[in-house]
């Protein structure tokens, strides 16, 4: 009825009668360079001026926080927040007139 497997909602039921906790567990793996702040930051710096290429963008990070950050890294962090480059459309016949 909700989407679980009859196995996932009996182990969950057994877990919690045991007096365990449901709070998923910290998992292994390196933990992000960018913390919210960072991306707080990251984000300012773009709707400043939407027009900077990543390497511009890297630049005043790196002025502003003082972290050595490469482009993908900037990029991977703009994807996050939900911004993306667009290249904007071609429209042949729209003049002044």
């Amino acid at each position: 009825m909700l989407g679980f497997s009859r196995t996932a909602v009996y182990r969950t039921i057994q877990i919690f009668c045991e007096g365990k906790s449901l709070e998923t567990q910290p998992r292994s793996g390196r933990p992000k360079l960018l913390n919210c702040q960072h991306q707080k930051t990251l984000k300012k710096i773009v709707k400043t001026n939407n027009r900077q290429s990543a390497e511009q963008i890297k630049n005043n990070f790196q002025e502003k926080t003082g972290l050595q950050v490469t482009t993908k890294t900037i990029r991977k962090n703009l994807h996050e927040l939900n911004i993306f480059s667009r290249i904007p459309a071609f429209k042949p016949l729209l003049n002044d007139k």
